[in-house]
């Protein structure tokens, strides 16, 4: 982000990562409240908020993308100091995200999810959680809560379908605590969005979540892991 800010700080009016969903957060935090506009070449490993706005995964298609596509206003989330552009999570894919920071670079984005995930699952045990999602307060017990902004997250999991990038609003995703066999079976539904329709799956809509888990949750911030609950996101 330092390189972002440098950049602008000379009068750069436009950037563009060449990265993952991370890359991307670091340079859209540098640019945000500025009139600098964003690019970006897909090159991580999830490449997740690309799959949202349409930007081709394939460099050379992205870099026509950069070449003659329009620019469009997009919402940006904060999480305490954090800029986010994607997503957050809190339980089961924070500490996944924990484990996927570990993984061989070469292993892609799906795989290293899935992987981790399958890992994580075996020890891991839901958790109580107050939700504070603008002047609606829900108490669930969850195995993961999800706060998007784009639709996908993880290498391609759909995990917000009906998430719009330019609502003013976060989608709020939270997958009930439920035995290991039924999440099993729920987990190839997210690649498709269609997890949402059970009825252990809710979807929520709110401009500020605050976030209260006991006992005390992982949290990543755009993949990226970002300590402990308690864990509160708004729309910049």
């Amino acid at each position: 982000s330092s390189l972002a800010s440098n950049a602008i700080g000379r009068g750069g009016t436009l950037l563009v990562a060449a990265g993952g969903d991370g890359t991307l957060s670091e340079v859209v935090a540098a640019a945000a409240g500025t009139d600098c506009q964003v690019g970006l070449i897909p090159m991580g490993l999830g490449n997740d908020f690309a799959r949202t706005v349409g930007v081709p995964l394939e460099l050379e298609a992205a870099c026509e993308v950069l070449a003659r596509g329009r620019a469009r206003a997009v919402d940006v989330g904060r999480a305490g100091s954090r800029v986010f552009i994607n997503a957050c999570g809190v339980g089961l894919d924070a500490e996944v995200a924990k484990t996927v920071a570990r993984a061989p670079s070469f292993v892609p984005g799906t795989a290293a999810y899935t992987i981790s995930l399958f890992r994580v699952l075996a020890g891991f045990k839901g958790f109580g959680a107050e939700l504070e999602l603008d002047s609606e307060r829900v108490s669930v017990e969850a195995f993961l809560i999800a706060v998007a902004n784009a639709r996908y997250y993880g290498g391609g999991m759909k995990i917000a379908p009906d998430a719009d990038t330019s609502d003013g609003l976060l989608d709020i995703c939270v997958v009930e605590a439920v035995d290991k066999l039924t999440f099993v079976r729920l987990f190839p539904l997210v690649f498709s969005g269609n997890h949402v329709r059970d009825r252990r799956v809710h979807i929520y809509r709110a401009r500020r979540v605050r976030i209260h888990a006991s006992p005390p949750q992982s949290v990543h911030i755009d993949g990226d892991p970002a300590g402990l609950t308690p864990f509160e996101a708004a729309i910049a």
